[in-house]
């Protein structure tokens, strides 16, 4: 079986973490397995009373489990070794979304949060960036043919991606990070109805993918199994009913991959291959080994590493090489290896796989190629190749592209525009084309620059009416539909669709909103609009003559704008009440004239109070005296 995880877990022995929401106490759990039965074993760690501890993930750099405190807000959250909980700090996301699907680059010590909602449009990601003192944090906006709902994420080290079950479509998907931007797309349809999604998913120590979830909601719990190749999923083990939870695996310290630069060569030219080995933990290496086999007809020509080595068998001249790196090395192995082809009519698929030994452990590369792992490299040679290729490039407005034909870098390059190396940086729109001819070798290849600007506009700033209720429509200038849109407010209690086409809110204050735009190409637009709110002021008359001279002759409130009044009543010093008026009315058709029935009252002081009903039903009582006067 091929898994999604590059290598077993030799530090953690397999054993991965979860947190369970157990009577109002999150609980940490350790997940191993029982070799006998092969049944899944859940062992209490810590009971953290009061908290609900979910998007859990481990930093293998760290030792230390981070996670999200969802109980009030969202509050980023370390777990220690000795299970003590930090409190790191408060994070403001739009509402409306859920935060819980987690998991973290270990490349990069990047930490993404996965926000959705089933009713809302698109998905976010949430980007925490780990090794900043102050947690920096910034959105992605995810780009796919549905919106995504995965209740758990796990990393994909090989391919610095994320893995995620989505249940609103039922579908295992890949999400692809980008500098500003994701894209998700299926790996494969579930066989099986798991409607009450995946909250728990994690890798066990053979490198499968398995999750935690239900059939249905509110049904007894199952372990599930994911198997890429044969696309399927089954049930590993029947649980019974449990609450919310979420799991994180515990990576193998090395990410050990092995690429080959181009997956089809001419037999003529020189066929690169790449090997990487990275220690997530930042540890010194000690003793590596690395060795593999290539068919006989495939002889070394060069070695290129960035750290020292001594060969102990084979190397160039040889299809074989058996090397050793030097003790203490920081930082990555990167080794850079190319081949000679004695065969000039060669037309084969060949399929390559390396050893390492690190650490009194043999392991194999995977290929970063593809989604799945302990998967040997392809590559294939051509007697001749002949190949045409034709893209479409975007180019967005102020910015460059990189043109780069998928061939061997063993041939002399010339560019429609002069360029004579393989990549082609451009800033300007246009037709370029490139042509490579030689002995076994016809290729061309056309680019087609295109250049978009995305523009957005929300228009002069408005003063509005305290809890008014109003609409914000964007402007956009593009041509493309598929436009990413990301509303954030700088007050926490304005309420926004962070995802939404349009906005319509209740102004509470004064607040700015901001509207970044992307497109699919990563083409962005942004835009601020001031909203000013304005309290209604409430003139309160202290004196009124009603004596039938049309000047002042009614107790009433006034304001520069309209307002409704309810349940305005008037009493004496004695506390009787005089007058009162229930029904719901304009400002202006709400007044007394100073009696009580047909009776005139004498002056004095009278005590009034009212209902003041503001924009969007907010009501609020207003009191005060008045002097009758004759």
């Amino acid at each position: 079986m091929q898994h999604l995880l590059g290598q077993s877990l030799p530090d953690c022995n397999g054993i991965n973490f979860r947190v369970l929401e157990v009577g109002g106490a999150s609980l940490l759990q350790e997940i191993s397995i029982d070799d006998e039965t092969e049944n899944y074993m859940f062992r209490d760690l810590m009971r953290y009373p009061g908290r609900r501890l979910n998007a859990i993930s481990y930093y293998v750099r760290q030792g230390i489990i981070y996670g999200l405190d969802i109980n009030e807000g969202l509050t980023l959250i370390q777990i220690l070794p000795n299970f003590e909980v930090v409190e790191l700090r408060e994070i403001n996301v739009p509402r409306g979304l859920a935060f819980v699907a987690a998991d973290i680059d270990q490349i990069n010590g990047l930490m993404y949060i996965l926000g959705y909602n089933m009713n809302e449009p698109e998905s976010l990601l949430l980007q925490i960036d780990l090794k900043a003192s102050d947690f920096n944090i910034k959105y992605l906006p995810v780009f796919s043919e549905n919106s995504v709902a995965c209740a758990d994420l796990v990393y994909q080290p090989a391919r610095h991606s994320l893995i995620g079950f989505d249940h609103k479509n039922q579908e295992l998907v890949e999400i692809q990070i980008l500098p500003n931007r994701a894209f998700a797309s299926m790996i494969m349809h579930s066989n099986l109805r798991i409607q009450g999604g995946i909250p728990s998913l994690f890798y066990n120590k053979d490198s499968e993918l398995l999750g935690i979830g239900s059939d249905e909601m509110l049904d007894n719990y199952n372990i599930y199994g994911f198997s890429v190749e044969e696309k399927k999923v089954n049930v590993r083990q029947v649980l019974t009913y449990e609450n919310n939870q979420d799991a994180c695996s515990c990576l193998s310290p090395v990410i050990f991959t092995n690429k080959v630069m181009t997956v089809e060569n001419s037999s003529c030219h020189l066929v690169t291959f790449e090997y990487s080995l990275v220690n997530l933990k930042d540890e010194v290496f000690d003793e590596v080994i690395l060795k593999n086999r290539f068919p006989d007809s495939l002889i070394i020509e060069s070695f290129i590493g960035n750290q020292g080595f001594e060969t102990i068998e084979g190397g160039a001249g040889f299809s074989f090489f058996e090397i050793r790196f030097s003790p203490g090395i920081e930082g990555p192995i990167q080794l850079k290896l190319q081949l000679k082809v004695l065969d000039s009519q060669m037309d084969t698929i060949f399929y390559n796989q390396a050893e390492a030994l690190i650490s009194d452990k043999w392991m194999v590369s995977d290929n970063p190629r593809t989604i799945a792992v302990d998967d040997a490299t392809d590559f294939r040679l051509v007697p001749f190749m002949r190949r045409s290729d034709s893209k479409d490039i975007t180019l967005c407005q102020g910015d460059t592209v990189t043109l780069r034909p998928e061939i061997s870098d063993q041939v002399a390059f010339q560019w429609s525009d002069g360029v004579t190396t393989r990549d082609n940086r451009v800033s300007d729109p246009g037709l370029y084309t490139i042509k490579v001819s030689d002995e076994c070798m016809d290729y061309s290849a056309t680019f087609w620059v295109e250049e978009k600007d995305i523009s957005v506009e929300l228009g002069e700033s408005i003063e509005v009416e305290e809890y008014e209720e109003i609409s914000i429509v964007p402007d956009i200038l593009n041509e493309e539909p598929a436009i990413r849109y990301f509303w954030t407010a700088d007050r926490p209690g304005i309420d926004v669709c962070a995802t939404c086409q349009e906005q319509s809110m209740t102004a509470r204050e004064d607040f700015k909103i901001r509207l970044q735009v992307i497109t699919e190409d990563g083409c962005t637009a942004d835009a601020v609009k001031d909203i000013y709110t304005k309290a209604l002021k409430v003139y309160r008359p202290n004196a009124f003559t009603p004596n039938g001279d049309g000047v002042n002759d009614f107790f009433q409130l006034y304001s520069d704008r309209d307002f409704l009044l309810k349940d305005l009543q008037v009493f004496n010093r004695w506390g009787q009440l005089v007058y009162q008026q229930h029904k719901m009315s304009a400002s202006n058709d709400m007044k007394w004239d100073g009696k009580i029935g047909n009776a005139t009252l004498d002056a004095g002081v009278y005590i009034w109070k009212a209902i003041l009903v503001k924009k969007g039903g907010r009501q609020e009582l207003i009191q005060g005296e008045v002097n009758l006067v004759f």
